[in-house]
């Protein structure tokens, strides 16, 4: 897969492609939906299949103000449509001057860059100033024989239109089951492994201190995760929110990792959310916390890492 910086003068697309556009935050059932339509048309036309992602959310920039959280990095993006097999990755950085493009400009941009001959979009995409550019709009000022636009309808499941809102909301109320079923993957972060408390080495559970990069976090509580190190897959559990039993108001994203000890500060985890366990208690005790601890190891050292493993990406 080749990935083009379109801010970098010096590298230019020679290829026609037919081009997926969207937000495509969590990249979830109905973003892979959209993704390999285009990929099936570019076969049709022996095009090159392609994708344009930001750099950021759109929100950090239109909303400043707010602090945005994402399901997926630009890394995570572009590491799963390799995956998909998408043929070229466009990657535009995303900033007021780009936001207040007018839909004319914004689209001749993309198809002068991309050299796109077909566009392939959710029914509810928005693009230009304010959101002034539409379907409609693409469809009558852009579509001829020439350029092709497909509208690829809603993607539903259980009855539910899969959206990212709602990953965000499943991931909020701790239903990481079913938030994954919707991504068609288990949900996972990214981070650097810091220094903590170094608590966890005295209750006899040492833990993986994982720096939080702008992701959304599902509810605090305990989880059942898998630990993916130096490219090595691990049963694990994981603590989100604060350490009640010790009043410690931080809220951590705290890692057990099953069958391991090696030093790993200032390395890389992903972390991938497999079920959640239990609430974040307050324990009148040490000695009850371990206790609790120890069933939540018994209960997860039953599961089969292998089954896991060839779900995630």
């Amino acid at each position: 897969m080749k990935i083009i910086e379109l801010d970098n003068s010096k590298i230019k697309n020679s290829e026609e492609t037919i081009l997926a556009l969207g937000n495509f935050d969590g990249l979830h059932l109905g973003h892979i939906k959209l993704i390999s339509t285009m990929i099936d048309e570019a076969c049709k036309k022996n095009l090159k299949s392609a994708v344009l992602l930001f750099k950021d959310h759109s929100g950090k920039v239109l909303y400043p103000s707010s602090k945005k959280f994402v399901l997926t990095t630009l890394e995570d993006k572009i590491e799963i449509l390799k995956k998909e097999k998408v043929d070229i990755v466009f990657v535009k950085n995303f900033d007021i001057d780009f936001s207040k493009m007018l839909p004319a400009e914004f689209i001749d941009f993309i198809i002068t860059k991309t050299k796109c001959k077909g566009i392939v979009v959710g029914r509810d995409y928005k693009f230009g100033y304010k959101g002034e550019g539409d379907i409609r709009y693409l469809e009558e000022h852009y579509v001829d024989q020439e350029f092709k636009l497909i509208e690829i309808n809603d993607f539903c499941l259980d009855k539910k239109l899969i959206k990212s809102t709602l990953i965000r909301n499943l991931l909020e109320i701790g239903n990481v089951e079913l938030a994954n079923r919707y991504l068609g993957r288990p949900y996972s972060i990214k981070g650097k492994i810091v220094h903590g408390e170094a608590r966890g080495h005295l209750l006899g559970f040492p833990t993986a201190n994982l720096e939080n990069q702008n992701y959304i976090l599902p509810k605090e509580g305990v989880y059942f995760t898998i630990s993916e190190v130096n490219g090595n897959h691990y049963l694990s559990m994981t603590a989100l929110g604060e350490n009640k039993t010790f009043d410690e108001v931080e809220k951590k994203i705290e890692t057990y990792i099953f069958d391991f000890s090696e030093d790993i500060y200032g390395k890389t985890q992903k972390l991938y959310f497999i079920e959640y366990m239990r609430e974040n208690d307050r324990f009148p005790s040490a000695n009850e916390l371990i206790q609790q601890l120890e069933k939540d190891k018994i209960y997860i050292s039953k599961k089969d890492l292998q089954l896991y493993t060839d779900m995630l990406l």
